[in-house]
């Protein structure tokens, strides 16, 4: 797992209204995964030269952290929980 982005958003920054904004569709590009620190965290599924990237997305301490998982997709929630300590 990669950070490649971390902005700072208002208090009532809506990551589904954000990703709609951006054109994504709920449950087909994207999708709730867990949650952490009491934030929800979505998964954004994107098809890149035949290839599927996947991007975990949270909101904590009003920051929006995106980041790019490295490992397959039916291993992006257990990606997400192992490194998400050592990167924020």
């Amino acid at each position: 797992m990669k950070l490649i982005s971390k902005n700072k958003v208002s208090n009532t920054f809506s990551i589904p209204t954000w990703l709609k904004s951006k054109g994504y569709t709920s449950n087909f590009d994207y999708a709730k995964l867990t949650t952490y620190a009491g934030s929800p965290v979505y998964g954004l599924f994107r098809l890149i030269d035949d290839k599927y990237i996947t991007y975990a997305i949270v909101v904590i301490d009003g920051y929006r952290y995106v980041f790019k998982m490295t490992k397959g997709s039916r291993d992006v929630v257990s990606e997400f929980e192992q490194e998400i300590s050592t990167l924020i």
